[in-house]
């Protein structure tokens, strides 16, 4: 009699243990969802699977952009997003293994495209029990630079070196 009652109430344990640890994924699965939604250029997606600091980053980019010329920067940003959904369509992407360490995990990807294939490492970190990617430090790792170079670098730039960037962003008069 007891053991009827104690099943169903383990059954609905288990359960709701499954749906509270289903949406914590993992490294992999993280850097996954981001990828696709990089692919798509779905850029409220991507900020999604990456940490709050990275979003509050981009975003604080993307209101300075504006600010200082609003179709520069919706053209840079139209042109970006374009260019790597050209790129991103003809890659093919492996994710590789993972290396968790606490809050902290690696996931290594190989990118394939026009024949040349490289792998890279995503660094994630844990936030409110879900993996993010660390967008700034994978940046960096990837770039072969160091955080000192990347702080000497920001130095140079001002407001005539960004409107010269938005310039460049913008399409064509006529064309794309």
């Amino acid at each position: 009699m007891i053991i009827k009652k104690i099943v169903p109430l383990l059954a609905l344990l288990f359960i709701a243990y499954g749906c509270k640890t289903a949406g914590i994924g993992s490294p992999k699965t993280t850097v996954t969802a981001f990828i696709e939604a990089a692919r798509q250029g779905d850029l409220a997606r991507v900020k999604q699977y990456i940490t709050r600091s990275d979003v509050s980053m981009l975003e604080m980019g993307e209101s300075f952009m504006a600010k200082l010329d609003p179709e520069g920067a919706k053209g840079v940003k139209d042109k970006m997003l374009k260019e790597f959904k050209a790129k991103a369509a003809d890659a093919q992407i492996d994710i590789q293994d993972e290396k968790i360490d606490g809050d902290n995990a690696t996931v290594n990807v190989a990118f394939h495209f026009q024949g040349r294939s490289e792998t890279k490492p995503f660094s994630l970190v844990k936030e409110e029990g879900k993996w993010k990617i660390a967008l700034l430090s994978t940046g960096i790792k990837n770039s072969g630079a160091n955080e000192q170079e990347i702080r000497e670098g920001l130095k140079n730039i001002n407001i005539d070196s960004l409107k010269d960037l938005m310039e460049k962003g913008k399409p064509a008069a006529g064309g794309n």
